[in-house]
């Protein structure tokens, strides 16, 4: 056997480990979010067919968010979306406006559009967790600068008004949301959804 056949499985390992450690660095970092006595919590909002959105407050310390958002954080809608002569409940995770400002400032711009893709690129789910523990999972896929679900079936609807707390799960992001205050909200809403 040669030297530079002796050599070749320790160059291999070397390769793949340098490998390895390039797709570390360059996987965006998990963010996290979990509800503080700060938050605004749910709020009726007239966008998007109308609906209740989930407001985190916006300066967090022990959970501080990607600087490239400049001041724009997540949130989770339950929006009613227009379904012929009704409508139909659906789930959206995005982002908030970031303000007029940016739009004047285009290293600012760019650096907020890398973030909302490295949140909002990839698929993931919202997770309805129920008083007795149990989970209904929703899927959410990238659509309109953020993550939507499809139309809320029956079933998703009662795990809806059951669930004490809703989760979002992708591989860049988490949310956990209280969800108690949320039906009230939604019931008292006079919307084409029910």
């Amino acid at each position: 056997m040669t030297l530079p056949s002796l050599l070749r499985p320790t160059l291999l390992i070397v390769l793949g480990l340098a490998s390895l450690q390039s797709m570390a660095a360059s996987s965006p970092a998990m963010v996290e979010l979990r509800p503080s006595q700060e938050d605004l919590g749910w709020m009726e909002v007239h966008t998007w067919g109308g609906g209740a959105r989930y407001e985190f407050e916006i300066n967090r310390k022990a959970q501080p968010l990607p600087a490239g958002l400049a001041g724009s954080q997540p949130q989770l809608f339950v929006g009613c979306s227009q379904q012929g002569q009704g409508g139909a409940w659906q789930f959206y995770v995005g982002l908030s406006d970031p303000g007029a400002w940016m739009q004047k400032d285009l290293k600012a711009l760019r650096a907020f559009e890398a973030t909302r893709k490295q949140l909002f690129g990839t698929a993931g789910n919202v997770i309805l967790v129920g008083p007795q523990g149990q989970s209904k999972w929703i899927p959410i896929k990238p659509a309109d600068f953020g993550l939507k679900a499809t139309p809320l079936d029956a079933a998703t609807l009662q795990a809806l008004q059951q669930a004490v707390q809703i989760q979002v799960y992708t591989p860049t992001l988490r949310m956990h949301i209280p969800a108690s205050d949320l039906n009230k909200l939604l019931t008292s809403l006079k919307l084409p959804c029910r």
